[in-house]
């Protein structure tokens, strides 16, 4: 369908692929890490100083929580652009410094706007293509969403992403039923996408999008022929997987696992514990905390029980 995009949906100009960015500095060689993780690997676009608001993550340091995680290799990946505005390069200075702190962080030489998100989406493709391609999880998540990472490795990984190859686990729009917007917040230009009412692919919510690693390095390839389109939800996961062909869509989304509501979300934690449904939703930098409290209480035993076992 996108072969002939240049003439059916009116997408190519003389805006740069998305393929085309280069990064400004990474965390490749740090510890190691090249090609050794093979479970999972967080992706986070970040717009907000995420990392510093939040006092919880002391819990991240604690003895018990270590095991839980070891056995899936879970490495985080903070994406960035150029910061705006930033004539003294004091923001700049800053992320650099961060960067030396964590080696958690890559930034592409992109300005780092909202409608910039389709380059930091492929630029994140092609680091994991380069640096972790025995990957076997991908899991971009925003930096407004708060997900139970716990429940989503002991509770999903065995069910849902085992023995998966080809797959996105998201919530889907399914091709012809969402509507191309023509003004607002995601305004698509008229002379793109002419004569059609609705994007014609299956694409992804971008809140939190989950990738079995295979697939990533053929999405970062079929960029290098898809036209630029700054929707980076229907890009990333509409468009390129389209080009790939032969991609399985698997719905966990609004109806099941996934919430926009947070306070909703936050109270099904508390009343039901581990057996509330809801692992992926929406936040904000003043319910991270009290999410991340809630679910380390939820976790704590298993925690324990691994940590002795590992021991």
């Amino acid at each position: 369908m996108i072969a002939q995009a240049c003439d059916l949906f009116h997408l190519c100009s003389d805006e740069t692929h998305p393929q085309q960015s280069t990064f400004v500095f990474d965390c490749t060689g740090r510890r190691g890490e090249r090609g050794s993780y093979r479970r999972v690997v967080p992706g986070a676009h970040v717009s907000t100083p995420l990392r510093g608001s939040q006092p919880s993550t002391e819990h991240y340091s604690k003895p018990v929580l270590l095991p839980s995680l070891q056995a899936f290799q879970v490495r985080i990946l903070f994406l960035l652009g150029l910061p705006t505005n930033d004539a003294n390069s004091t923001v700049q200075s800053l992320i650099e410094l961060e960067h030396k702190k964590y080696g958690d962080t890559l930034q592409g030489d992109f300005i780092d706007t909202y409608n910039n998100l389709t380059h930091k989406g492929v630029m994140g493709y092609r680091w994991i293509t380069q640096y972790c391609p025995h990957v076997r999880l991908v899991a971009k998540i925003d930096d407004d969403v708060f997900v139970d990472t716990f429940k989503l490795l002991h509770r999903f990984w065995p069910v849902l992403f085992v023995a998966k190859s080809r797959a996105i686990f998201c919530n889907v729009w399914h091709n012809n039923t969402m509507t191309i917007l023509r003004e607002g917040k995601w305004k698509v230009n008229e002379e793109n996408l002419q004569h059609f009412k609705y994007f014609p692919w299956n694409y992804c919510s971008g809140m939190a999008v989950f990738i079995t690693g295979d697939l990533i390095p053929f999405l970062y390839r079929a960029a290098f022929r898809t036209p630029f389109f700054w929707i980076d939800d229907v890009y990333l996961f509409g468009m390129l997987p389209d080009v790939v062909g032969n991609v399985t869509y698997y719905d966990i989304g609004f109806s099941k696992n996934m919430s926009l509501n947070n306070e909703e979300a936050l109270k099904c934690m508390k009343t039901q514990g581990s057996t509330c449904p809801v692992v992926v939703t929406s936040s904000n930098l003043q319910l991270f905390p009290e999410m991340w409290d809630v679910t380390y209480e939820i976790h704590r035993s298993l925690w324990k029980f691994e940590a002795t076992k590992v021991e």
